[in-house]
């Protein structure tokens, strides 16, 4: 099995109007200058739970600094659907990370 990281957390999809996509890319912050390398993402959603796993493969072992951006293709912002004054563009809550490694 590849190395991966997922991210499991709740989500309303009432607030998103369905479910997001996810992408992710990977980042060598020792090598500013390096372009973003996209990764593998697959997103499910099962009632109120979401999950996006990213496939790390090979190329986050050999970079210094890996850094894996995961960014969605729909958000909700709180205090425009009058829920509270928060004014972010979320998509998540209370997410967990799992490193998981090569096995």
């Amino acid at each position: 099995m590849r190395p991966r990281v997922e991210i499991d957390a709740d989500i309303s999809m009432q607030w998103l109007g369905g479910a997001p996509n996810a992408r992710a890319e990977l980042i060598d912050r020792s090598e500013p200058s390096a372009s973003p390398i996209d990764l593998p993402a697959s997103a499910t959603a099962t009632g109120s739970r979401y999950q996006v796993v990213v496939d790390c493969s090979q190329r986050c072992a050999v970079l210094k600094q890996p850094e894996i951006h995961v960014s969605f293709d729909r958000f909700f912002v709180p205090r425009k659907l009058g829920i509270n004054n928060d004014e972010r563009e979320l998509v998540v809550s209370h997410p967990t990370l799992n490193l998981m490694p090569a096995q």
